[in-house]
């Protein structure tokens, strides 16, 4: 299997399909990567930089970015509306109801038709990643 390194760098491992990958990069790139087929890259509804991947099954796909994010049914990438300014650089989740995404100021929560802003005391910038433990109690930032 080989990317093309334009693609960017997140990648999304489908648990339901372990032989897929998903990866992000420029002008709102999406690219799906098999060993058995073909790279395809997917039409999505952007042409902003998406930094971040996720999903919890494959017709449940988030991907996050400059002003973007990004969500799979399993057939087409539809946009969903987020918050003036806000740069998406992780995302992470356990269910369709239950999405983070991370700028470097703040850790905003998607429930499938609102966004939240998570409550955390402090500066993200020093964070790169965001974690959800099983269940969703727990969020980790590293």
């Amino acid at each position: 299997m080989q990317a093309d390194n334009r693609a960017g760098q997140a990648f999304f491992f489908n648990d339901t399909a372990p032989d897929e990958i998903y990866t992000v990069g420029d002008a709102g790139r999406i690219m799906r990567l098999s060993p058995t087929s073909p790279s395809v890259q997917m039409p999505t509804p952007t042409s902003n930089y998406l930094w971040d991947i996720w999903g919890s099954g494959p017709d449940r796909i988030f991907a996050g970015g400059n002003s973007a994010f990004l969500e799979f049914d399993g057939s087409a990438w539809s946009a969903i509306a987020t918050p003036p300014g806000f740069v998406c650089q992780r995302v992470q989740g356990t269910a369709d109801g239950d999405v983070l995404a991370m700028d470097s100021r703040l850790l905003r929560r998607w429930d499938g038709v609102t966004w939240t802003e998570a409550a955390i005391a402090g500066d993200l910038e020093s964070f790169r990643e965001v974690s959800v433990a099983p269940g969703g109690k727990n969020v980790f930032l590293l």
